[in-house]
C-alpha cells in the first residue's frame, strides 16, 4: 500500500511540478489544470501506468497535449512492455472520436462521421 502511495504522490507531483510545460504544449481550447487532473485519473484507473517510466508517461501526456486530445475522452494512455530497456513505457493512441476530432480541426475536410461495419457490410 505504502508503495503504490508513494509511486502516486510522484505522479501526481510530476504533473503538478511540470504544469507549465503542460501549459506550453496545450492548444489554445485546453487547460493545464484540468489536462493533469484527468490525467490524474486516468492513471489511477489504470495500475499498470504507475510501474511505467515516468518520463514515457509525461511524454505521452505531453504529446496529448500537443494534439489537442484530452486523456480518456480522445485518447488513451497506453502501457507496453519495451524490451530493448526492459520496463514499462507509455504511450498516447488516439481513438477514432480522437482521430475525427483532429480531422475536423484540420480544416480539410466538411464533414466526418463514424459508423459501425460488420463482417459482410459493403461500404464506400
Amino acid at each position: 500500500m505504502t508503495k503504490a502511495i508513494s509511486k502516486d504522490k510522484t505522479i501526481q507531483g510530476l504533473l503538478s511540478n511540470y504544469k507549465n510545460q503542460i501549459a506550453l504544449a496545450l492548444t489554445k481550447h485546453m487547460n493545464a489544470d484540468r489536462m493533469a487532473r484527468i490525467s490524474l485519473t486516468v492513471i489511477r484507473k489504470n495500475k499498470k501506468l504507475e510501474e511505467c517510466n515516468p518520463i514515457s508517461l509525461f511524454g505521452a501526456i505531453i504529446q496529448a497535449s500537443q494534439v489537442g486530445l484530452e486523456v480518456g475522452i480522445h485518447s488513451h494512455l497506453v502501457p507496453f512492455y519495451n524490451s530493448k530497456p526492459k520496463q514499462m513505457e507509455v504511450q498516447m493512441i488516439a481513438d477514432y472520436r480522437g482521430l475525427m476530432h483532429l480531422a475536423r480541426n484540420s480544416g480539410d475536410i466538411s464533414s466526418i462521421s463514424a459508423n459501425v461495419v460488420y463482417d459482410a457490410d459493403k461500404f464506400d
